[in-house]
Order: structure tokens, then sequence, then C-alpha cells
């Protein structure tokens, strides 16, 4: 896999768990639209989040709305002045990467074993949650940018923290 993937993999996937990490020197963390390589802005359209239906609504144009958003400060708790804390927040469940165009990747703890039978039934996949040109995080998205899965392909949980621990899902029509 791809050095830059696993990064972006691995970073999405530690901020969806509201995770609390310490930066021990000059904090340069920016978000991947400011990022100055374009190796890292092109991957990062192949990573994705799932969030509830009930959190997004369809709209008559066939996009999308979010029907709930706050700024990430109020969910994680983030003093006024921490980068990204006056940003809004869509309480997405987990990330994960495109492995193929009807196939994607995800933490397998991430896919409760107690929700594995409605999954696919109870969470949108979304793609493209990412700041406009004004710098500005989407309140909706583009029908080409919301995906279901059908199934769950495979899932390895690892209680463990051992490597085996991932989600394939498999989506209902191939990514663009």
């Amino acid at each position: 896999m791809p050095y830059y993937l696993m990064l972006l993999f691995s970073f999405f996937t530690f901020a969806a768990f509201n995770a609390s990490a310490l930066v021990f020197e000059k904090d340069q963390r920016v978000d991947v639209s400011q990022s100055p390589d374009p190796v890292v802005r092109n991957l990062a359209k192949s990573v994705f989040t799932f969030i509830l239906k009930t959190k997004l609504a369809k709209n008559e144009n066939g996009s999308f709305r979010f029907t709930e958003q706050t700024l990430l400060k109020n969910i994680v708790n983030l003093c006024a002045d921490e980068p990204f804390a006056d940003d809004l927040s869509i309480k997405s469940r987990c990330s994960g990467f495109l492995a193929r165009s009807t196939l994607g990747v995800t933490a397998g703890h991430c896919v409760s074993s107690l929700e594995v039978p409605d999954f696919c039934k109870n969470y949108y996949i979304i793609f493209d949650y990412i700041r406009n040109t004004n710098g500005v995080l989407p309140t909706s998205l583009p029908a080409q940018s919301v995906y279901e899965c059908s199934a769950i392909e495979k899932i390895s949980y690892s209680k463990t923290g051992r490597s085996d621990d991932y989600a394939v899902l498999r989506f209902t029509k191939p990514v663009s």
C-alpha cells in the first residue's frame, strides 16, 4: 500500500475516534486541502467516512444535506484556540479508503459485531467532505459523493490491537 494512503487512512481513523494526541513540537498540521503535496491532495479523494443515514437527508435535486453539524471543539472538548476547533463536524463513525471502484476498506472495530447485519442499511458512505476553495467545509454533498454498501465482504475484528482488524465493504455502485 502506498505510504501516503496509509498515512491518510491512519490520520482519518485516528481522528474518527475522537482520540487525544499530544503534539510535542510546533503544531504544523494542515487540512488536507491545504497540503502543499499534490499527491496527498489526490490520494485524499480515495478516503471516505460513513455516517448514519439519519444524519444525511436527500434533497429534491438528488444532492444530500447534513441534518446535524456542530463545531469540532464541542465534540472533543477542544480549547477555543486549538487548530480546527471551529471546524464543522458531521459526527462520522470512522473512515476508510477505496481499494477498488466497488470495494472500500475500514477498520474492523468500526463495524461493530452487533451492527454487521444492519450496517449497510443504516450508513451512507461519503467521499469529498473537504474544504472548498474558500476554506469552508460543506453543509451538503452532491449525489456523486454519497454511496451505499450492499455487503460486508469480510471482517476481522481484533480486540488485541493486532493488525488483523479490518472490514471490506462492497459498494452498491462503482465509485467514480
